[in-house]
């Protein structure tokens, strides 16, 4: 018998939804391609509220990012149009803080690094993230390396993306 990973996506208001789709979609081929579930994922969302995606289109969260609980294998923060705002959410930063350190490895999708960065997650690491997003959350962050020219960045177990 083996163990499924714990896949957890955090999602927010004008996530994109792209962002949360390609992780899930591709995580559910490889269960599918492996005849046998080797990822559980999950999305959360604030207080499991829908997510209404900054493409128009609502999610429905499985979980509320307060209730989640680790350790997980993968916790992935998807970016998008409302990426600013979830930067500034405290309880929604805090929860995502903790959950990385109780994460075997953590990965962002294009702006959702600047909410890694405001977790202090990716203090002293390098970083990918959308080019036209990277000069902004370099000043924002400056403990943190964003480099807007590779399409993703391995740090450790941290990895970014830019799109």
């Amino acid at each position: 018998m083996h163990e499924m990973r714990r896949v957890l996506v955090v999602g927010y208001p004008a996530a994109e939804l792209l962002d949360i789709a390609c992780v899930v979609t591709a995580l559910q081929v490889a269960n599918f391609l492996n005849r046998r579930g080797v990822y559980e994922v999950s999305l959360a969302s604030p207080g499991g509220r829908p997510i209404h995606t900054g493409t128009g289109l609502t999610l429905q969260a499985q979980r509320s990012l307060e209730r989640a609980t680790g350790p997980l294998d993968t916790l992935v923060v998807s970016g998008g149009i409302g990426y600013v705002d979830a930067m500034e959410d405290k309880r929604l930063v805090a929860h995502v803080r903790r959950l990385g350190v109780e994460s075997r490895r953590v990965a962002s999708v294009c702006t959702g690094a600047g909410v890694l960065a405001a977790a202090g997650l990716l203090d002293g690491r390098r970083a990918s993230t959308h080019w036209e997003h990277a000069d902004f959350l370099a000043r924002r962050f400056p403990a943190v390396d964003f480099d807007s020219g590779p399409i993703f960045v391995s740090d450790g177990r941290f990895c970014t993306s830019a799109a």
